[in-house]
């Protein structure tokens, strides 16, 4: 091949299945239960208790976003290459500045809408989100770490995974990009309804990007982005 020639792959076009349904199933069900302790638990709301500040659970949640990861690939890796799935793209630095600066221009659309969103809907109770936040040097480092995780692993399930999933399940890619949408937003429930709806809104819009670039990593630099931002940058 020759070393300058523009290598693309994007996510397959075609529709179909891209993990049997029984397995959607069971991920629908972990986000459920989870999403059901959380509430129970109240969130995050303890995380500031512990002698050791956030750190425990910021480790804790580390791994179970990359177990869930690897659990949703585990279930679509007999039917489509994972390479094909987040649609890796190497295609010249002319290119891969282009897609920095439509990732830097859809964050200020994310942060506008959600600003937006959160003007129109009031006020809503943070405190379970805002206890967590870091305060030391080592919760900084760490939480830049888990928000990697975040982005990497929430951006390949729901809009990786369940959005293509829901799309072919439907018949209709509009169908599967509200709906691992509305799921994105319930699986944030322990925030508040009021949250629900603005990460549901974001969601669609993190939807929309992956499905115009054919691509996951432009999403996931800006949600891991949107998430260093929010949690240490702008508490």
């Amino acid at each position: 091949m020759n070393p300058g020639a523009e290598v693309d792959v994007a996510p397959s076009q075609k529709p179909g299945l891209i993990a049997p349904i029984w397995h959607t199933g069971l991920v629908l069900a972990v986000i459920a239960v989870v999403t059901l302790v959380a509430i129970q638990m109240g969130g995050t709301s303890t995380a500031g208790q512990n002698r050791h500040g956030g750190i425990p659970l910021y480790v804790s949640l580390m791994l179970s976003e990359w177990a869930f990861f690897y659990f949703a690939y585990a279930g679509t890796r007999k039917r489509i290459a994972l390479r094909e799935l987040i649609g890796l793209r190497w295609r010249g630095r002319a290119a891969f500045i282009r897609s920095v600066l439509i990732a830097i221009g859809f964050w200020f659309i994310w942060e506008g809408s959600g600003r937006a969103m959160h003007w129109l809907l009031g006020p809503s109770d943070t405190r379970n989100v805002t206890s967590m936040l870091p305060r030391t040097v080592l919760e900084i480092i760490v939480w830049i770490l888990l928000s990697f995780s975040a982005g990497i692993c929430e951006e390949f399930v729901y809009r990786g995974y369940l959005q293509r999933q829901f799309a072919a399940i439907t018949g209709s890619t509009a169908a599967g990009l509200i709906l691992q949408a509305v799921v994105f937003g319930v699986s944030h429930g322990y925030q508040g309804w009021k949250q629900v709806i603005i990460i549901c809104v974001l969601g669609a819009l993190f939807g929309l990007l992956a499905y115009w670039r054919k691509s996951l990593v432009p999403g996931m630099g800006v949600h891991t982005w949107a998430d260093i931002y929010g949690g240490w940058l702008n508490p």
